[in-house]
């Protein structure tokens, strides 16, 4: 685990039992706290949160370069999930259908 609190090792991830996580498969909005973060093959973060119906969502917080400065985020977000510790706070997060079919995770609040 890095100093932000981010799984690094397969073994670290196994513990977590990140495989419990799925992508979501359709629109939605949910409240969930965020569980565990580690990072993905590429250039991406994968953000692991549990809804509050028990839901365990996966959701992908993919590089985004800014004038102010590379962060991990959704879309619609000024929040970056690579630089703090947020493990155990609560995010109301948005996932929508993109042009190409996939439903990709679109803000944080």
């Amino acid at each position: 685990m890095n100093r932000n609190g981010i799984l690094t090792t397969r073994e670290e991830v196994a513990a977590s039992h990140a495989s419990e996580y799925l992508f979501p498969t359709e629109d939605m909005t949910f409240k969930g706290t965020l569980d565990s973060r580690s990072w993905g093959k590429k250039n991406c973060l994968v953000c692991n949160f549990t809804a509050e119906n028990g839901m365990k969502v996966k959701l992908i917080a993919y590089l985004r370069k800014e004038a102010t400065g590379n962060t991990y985020s959704p879309k619609k977000c000024a929040f970056n999930f690579a630089d703090e510790w947020v493990e155990g706070l609560s995010f109301v997060c948005t996932v929508r259908m993109n042009g190409n079919g996939r439903h990709v995770w679109v803000s944080a609040e």
